[in-house]
């Protein structure tokens, strides 16, 4: 099923172009491109500058294929933001808008191209030919694997001093912050929330946790 883009999308959009160009264009790094927009739009809910962020971050890390499947599908080599937007949006399953420039754009041939360029790796994981090559060699047949996990979106884990808490404690804390129904047993507890180990918790989705004053 196709994600919906968000409906703020029209003023979202052009602020991810302005991160990028700070990215690509003044070499200014992720996190700080993101930062700078963010602190002229405190007011922004969550939602929105989560969608941002995770968008600039996605695009930054998926830039190669973006760019040649954008080259392949428009023809050209002379590509714009919105060129790139649109395939990025296509390559993450979400439903263009029927309006526009997204309009006439054929979702399926998009996702052709990206099939085909996915068939080489360096443009699959989007890294550098030199990287390529020199994972190679240094990691040898392991190098598939390790690349793909690189690509992997990390799992959040949240450390756990059991000196200063208890199982209990940490399961009454934890219905407070909405994690609910959990077993805990000989020191770790599993359901389709979290897992939760002796040193730590890692949680199978997002949630939003208040961090303690």
């Amino acid at each position: 099923m196709k994600k919906q883009i968000p409906p703020y999308y029209k003023e979202v959009f052009p602020l991810i172009v302005n991160a990028l160009d700070m990215i690509f264009i003044s070499g200014k790094p992720a996190d700080k491109a993101i930062e700078n927009v963010m602190r002229l739009n405190k007011k922004w809910p969550h939602e929105k500058r989560t969608f941002f962020a995770e968008t600039v971050y996605s695009f930054v890390r998926n830039r190669r294929l973006v760019e040649e499947t954008a080259e392949k599908y428009f023809n050209t080599s002379n590509l714009s933001y919105q060129h790139l937007i649109i395939c990025w949006l296509v390559s993450q399953n979400y439903q263009l808008p029927e309006v526009g420039v997204y309009k006439n754009i054929d979702s399926k041939k998009v996702l052709e191209c990206i099939s085909k360029l996915s068939i080489v790796r360096k443009i699959r994981e989007s890294i550098p030919d030199w990287w390529d090559v020199l994972g190679g060699i240094e990691v040898g047949k392991n190098w598939d694997e390790l690349l793909a996990s690189l690509n992997k979106k990390p799992i959040l884990t949240i450390r756990v001093n059991f000196l200063k808490t208890s199982e209990e404690k940490l399961k009454t804390d934890l219905k407070i912050e909405n994690i609910n129904d959990c077993i805990i047993e000989k020191g770790k507890f599993f359901d389709e929330q979290c897992l939760i180990f002796h040193l730590g918790i890692v949680l199978q989705k997002k949630y939003i946790i208040n961090k303690e004053p």
